[in-house]
């Protein structure tokens, strides 16, 4: 009787394939009791740290977070930390041969989840389309804990995230996503403008008691 859409982009993606009567836009939510943060400056950590949250599976374009950051290796003290587990966990590491600075986290406790997030400077989301991803939850957890995000422009993320609190770029770009980290590396003050506005935003239209 109804179709749960996650954004305004969601919507407009199920119009075009005539799914028009019913849908109601209900977005996903973040518990800020749970993820929160006091964070007073932006001021990057040596080494700088960039992580994702998710499952190891096609979707979530991980085999592109890791040829950037092998490229972004030689000039920046930098480290990527993927964090979720799954099936394509094997094919991950053999990619990341070599590069301690790489590191593939299969499982964590939410208490150890929520301070490696306090702890990390960029939170990327390079996500490719067609495979099944809608909007990923662990964005709205980023947002709460005030990490500027990277993040693919597919399926129901544009809406959420917009060029006034992240960097949106194209799927399947290793040269875009290295671009778009060191334009945060590179802009304290940028880094701090759209982690502040993410923040803003998902207090006042994805916290968790007020979207349900």
């Amino acid at each position: 009787t109804k179709i749960r859409s996650l954004s305004h982009s969601m919507s407009t993606l199920l119009a075009e394939k005539n799914f028009i009567k019913n849908v109601v836009i209900i977005p996903n939510r973040v518990n800020l009791n749970l993820f929160s943060s006091n964070k007073q400056n932006y001021k990057l950590h040596k080494p700088i740290k960039v992580i994702s949250i998710g499952r190891f599976v096609e979707q979530k374009g991980y085999d592109i977070a890791i040829e950037a950051l092998k490229n972004l290796s030689p000039e920046y003290n930098i480290e990527l930390y993927l964090i979720g587990g799954g099936i394509l966990h094997d094919k991950l590491q053999r990619l990341s041969k070599g590069f301690n600075n790489i590191k593939l986290i299969k499982w964590i406790e939410q208490k150890e989840l929520k301070k490696l997030l306090y702890n990390s400077d960029i939170y990327i989301q390079p996500s490719k389309p067609y495979l099944g991803e809608a909007m990923p939850r662990t964005i709205l957890e980023a947002m709460a804990m005030k990490i500027p995000i990277i993040s693919t422009n597919i399926a129901a993320i544009p809406g959420v995230l917009s060029d006034k609190n992240s960097i949106l770029i194209n799927p399947n770009s290793i040269d875009e996503l290295m671009n778009a980290i060191i334009v945060l590396i590179q802009n304290n003050d940028f880094r701090e403008k759209i982690a502040e506005q993410a923040y803003c935003d998902v207090v006042n239209k994805y916290e968790w008691n007020k979207v349900f």
